[in-house]
């Protein structure tokens, strides 16, 4: 008992005088690592716990999004309230890419007119024959939908992205649709007078029997498109790239064709009277059996290098 009580004395009182201090020091350093790591550990799950809240979140608010369109669809041809719908399906910007697929959505008929459907996600829907009279489509995405017969007069489609989109028999009068992207649309017997498609991207898209009189197309990509028969009178061309274009039997009567390029494009049987070809560039261009009533000064400043042309008048231009 003396033994012990002497070596417990002697260790305490080693301890106070500092010979345990490096003890003392590791024990405290460990219980601040340990604090430490269970207080990252804690950040760590929380963080996750967030992550994972948030995920569950957008999935509601997606799946929530498209069962209100999918009962709104569920209403048929009566008039719509657009309330609902025009706070769902909004893009995020630079997301005109992103597409889910709404082919079961059914729209046929319904009334958007008034509406705020900027940077609405409605590709592959089907709108037929919807009205968006006067309408905010601004960014909207309408990939791959169809509007075969619906209204657009007046309405705001500004740098909406319109790829692929069958807009046959569409009414677009007077319709902005400056800096938006018409990719292969199908806009054949479409109305388009007095429409704005200033700086548009219309590549391939199908103009055949449409009518864009008065309509703006400066600046415009027009490269491959089909505008047979198509009604161009008095329309803006200026700067506009018509490569390759099919305008064969298209009226281009008092068009501004100024600067215009249409090399390689088909122009035979068209209209051309008065129409004002300053600084267009004609190259390869088939301008055969055309009407060349033109203003004396039209011609000046065109390039007519290795023009396919036929001005001797009888030639036969029945086909």
């Amino acid at each position: 008992m003396q033994i012990i009580f002497f070596l417990g004395h002697t260790c305490f009182v080693e301890i106070i005088n500092g010979d345990g201090d490096d003890w003392s020091n590791h024990y405290s350093e460990d219980r601040r690592r340990v604090k430490e790591s269970k207080k990252l550990h804690r950040k760590h799950e929380e963080k996750l716990r967030r992550k994972k809240n948030s995920d569950v979140l957008k999935a509601f608010g997606l799946i929530c999004g498209f069962a209100i369109l999918v009962s709104l669809a569920s209403i048929g041809n009566v008039d719509t309230d657009l309330s609902v719908l025009e706070s769902v399906a909004k893009l995020p910007v630079g997301q005109l890419e992103f597409c889910v697929p709404s082919k079961d959505l059914d729209f046929e008929n319904a009334d958007f007119s008034d509406s705020d459907l900027s940077r609405a996600n409605l590709c592959s829907a089907n709108l037929n024959f919807a009205n968006f009279e006067n309408s905010n489509l601004q960014g909207a995405n309408l990939r791959d939908a169809n509007l075969r017969g619906a209204r657009f007069t007046f309405s705001d489609l500004r740098g909406a992205y319109l790829l692929r989109t069958d807009m046959h028999s569409a009414d677009l009068t007077q319709a902005n649709l400056e800096s938006s992207t018409l990719i292969r649309a199908t806009l054949n017997w479409a109305e388009l007078s007095g429409a704005n498609l200033r700086q548009s991207n219309l590549y391939s898209a199908d103009l055949r029997n449409a009518n864009l009189s008065s309509a703006n197309l400066s600046k415009t990509n027009l490269r491959q498109v089909a505008a047979t028969y198509a009604n161009l009178t008095g329309a803006n061309f200026a700067y506009a790239n018509l490569v390759n274009a099919d305008l064969r039997e298209a009226n281009l009567s008092g068009a501004n064709l100024a600067y215009a390029d249409l090399s390689g494009a088909n122009l035979r049987g068209a209209n051309l009277s008065d129409a004002n070809l300053w600084g267009a560039k004609l190259y390869q261009t088939e301008i055969s059996c055309t009407s060349l009533e033109f203003e004396p000064d039209s011609f000046s400043g065109v390039d007519l290098t290795v023009t396919k042309s036929k001005w001797v008048y009888g030639d036969d231009c029945s086909g």
